[in-house]
């Protein structure tokens, strides 16, 4: 009994166009190019699960919805969010800003195991929150074919759970799409 997980990142993205933090606000979905991406991910996956029982999981964020919705549509899976896949939980005040209207507030923090800026999580906070995220999902679908859509942090995050040891933990394709 196999369980297989495909840790995906998002296509090319909106925000990142326009330079603005990406949170739930300033998040408007993939672009064009991430639309392609996307599509060509979900044909390129597809053909890898075959008939193997599959579960697609993605931050609830638009850019990574898009894209899980992308590969469900060509793979005829449904798609579930997540928000424990989700990238920095960003303080309200900086979704949308620019980077360089986010600087000019001059939020304080920052640093590994401290908060990035005040009001946000940590670092080590966002990687046992996703940690907790992708055990618990593989818990509930053990032996099959998960799909994860998230974000660079995520993919990052993706072996931490499994103690970084590919010999000891599922078997763990990282599928990011290119930026």
């Amino acid at each position: 009994m196999r369980t297989r997980l495909f840790f995906v990142r998002h296509g090319d993205s909106l925000h990142k166009r326009e330079g603005v933090i990406g949170g739930p606000k300033g998040c408007r979905g993939l672009s064009d190019a991430g639309r392609q991406q996307a599509a060509r991910l979900g044909r390129q996956i597809t053909a890898e699960i075959g008939s193997d029982k599959t579960t697609i999981y993605s931050s609830p964020l638009p850019r990574a919805v898009q894209t899980a919705a992308a590969i469900a549509t060509v793979s005829g899976l449904p798609s579930s969010q997540d928000c424990g896949l989700c990238t920095w939980h960003t303080p309200p005040e900086a979704d949308g800003l620019t980077h360089a209207e986010f600087r000019r507030l001059d939020i304080e923090g920052g640093g590994i195991y401290r908060p990035w800026q005040k009001g946000n999580e940590t670092w080590a906070e966002m990687v046992t929150r996703t940690s907790r995220t992708i055990t618990d999902i593989a818990h509930r679908h053990r032996g099959e074919t998960i799909i994860l859509v998230g974000h660079a942090e995520t993919v990052e995050i993706s072996s931490t759970p499994w103690g970084c040891s590919r010999s000891t933990g599922p078997s763990i394709s990282r599928c990011c799409l290119p930026r």
